[in-house]
């Protein structure tokens, strides 16, 4: 009986010292790599917007417009059907924010 009290004390041990070793690896990334990895991941997702436009174009409330760059590179575009010119060019702008956060680029472009 006295044996089994010393195995169990030493199994909650162990585990202690596992979740302390565990602890110290949480604390060895430094703040700023975590916020680093954490907005990559950020970048990914959905945003609601995209959501938003996807549900217009099936609903027939939305169009796409095929923009197509100096480079040759062609941006697909969401504007609802009564979509005027500036309303165009800041879905644009959105488009391209959004693609550049997205692959890391540059942080800001001069329109």
């Amino acid at each position: 009986m006295w044996k089994r009290r010393f195995e169990k004390k030493s199994v909650v041990d162990d585990i202690k010292t596992e979740g302390e070793e565990e602890e110290e690896d949480e604390d060895a990334m430094p703040h700023s790599e975590f916020l680093d990895i954490f907005e990559e991941g950020l970048a990914l997702m959905v945003t609601l917007e995209e959501v938003n436009s996807q549900v217009a174009l099936e609903y027939g409330q939305a169009m796409t417009v095929r923009v197509c760059k100096g480079d040759g590179e062609v941006m697909p575009i969401v504007v609802v059907q009564s979509a005027t010119v500036l309303d165009l060019k800041k879905a644009i702008r959105r488009y391209m924010e959004l693609k550049q956060r997205r692959e890391g680029g540059v942080k800001h472009i001069g329109w």
